[in-house]
C-alpha cells in the first residue's frame, strides 16, 4: 500500500477556482466550499463538538476548511454514483458529519495533495484531535477508506439517525 492510499480512496483530479487539484477522496470542488460550511446546519451536539475541534486543531498549528456538513438525499446520490460513497444514506443527511481539508498556508489556500508524509500526518493529526471530542474518522474505516470525513461517534445506526432528522428535524434526540 503506498501512502496516498493508506488513509483515502481512489485519486479525483477536480477543477475548481484555483486549478486542477488533486484530491485523494473525492470531495465537493473549491467553488462549492463556502456553499457547503454551514456549521448552522449541523446536530447542536455534533456542531459542538465541531467548534471545539476546530479550536483544538487551530491551536495545534493546523489549519482547516471544512468542505461539506448537511447532504440531501440528491447530493448523496450524486456521490455514491460517482464513487465517492458506498452508501445510500450517509451521517451527513442527519448533521451528524463533516467533510474537511487540512490546507496549506494560514490564509487557508487549498494546495494540491502530493500525498507527502507531512501532509499525511498532519490529516492523521486532525483527525486524532478529533477522536478527542467524541468524533470518528474515515482514515480508520476498513473498507472505504475518507480520510477527510468526521462523523459523531454514536451507536445510533445511520438510517435512524437519518429518520429522527426527518421526524424531528435539526434538534432530534441523540438519546
Amino acid at each position: 500500500m503506498n501512502l496516498s492510499t493508506k488513509y483515502f480512496g481512489a485519486p479525483l483530479w477536480l477543477w475548481g477556482g484555483l486549478g486542477l487539484t488533486l484530491i485523494i477522496a473525492a470531495k465537493p470542488a473549491v467553488s462549492a466550499v463556502s456553499k457547503a460550511y454551514d456549521l448552522s446546519k449541523l446536530h447542536p451536539d455534533f456542531k459542538r463538538r465541531v467548534q471545539q475541534w476546530l479550536d483544538a486543531v487551530s491551536n495545534a498549528g493546523y489549519v482547516v476548511k471544512i468542505t461539506e456538513t448537511l447532504r440531501d438525499a440528491s447530493r448523496q446520490a450524486q456521490l455514491e454514483a460517482q464513487g465517492s460513497s458506498t452508501v445510500k444514506t450517509s451521517y451527513h443527511q442527519s448533521g451528524l458529519a463533516i467533510d474537511y481539508i487540512v490546507t496549506d498556508t494560514p490564509t487557508g489556500k487549498v494546495a494540491p495533495y502530493k500525498g507527502t508524509a507531512a501532509e499525511l500526518k498532519a490529516l492523521s493529526d486532525v483527525a486524532q484531535i478529533a477522536k478527542r471530542f467524541g468524533m470518528r474518522w474515515g482514515g480508520d474505516w476498513t473498507s472505504f477508506k475518507d480520510g477527510y470525513h468526521l462523523e459523531l461517534d454514536t451507536p445510533i445506526r445511520i438510517t435512524e439517525a437519518f429518520a429522527r432528522y426527518q421526524r424531528q428535524g435539526q434538534n432530534w434526540s441523540l438519546v
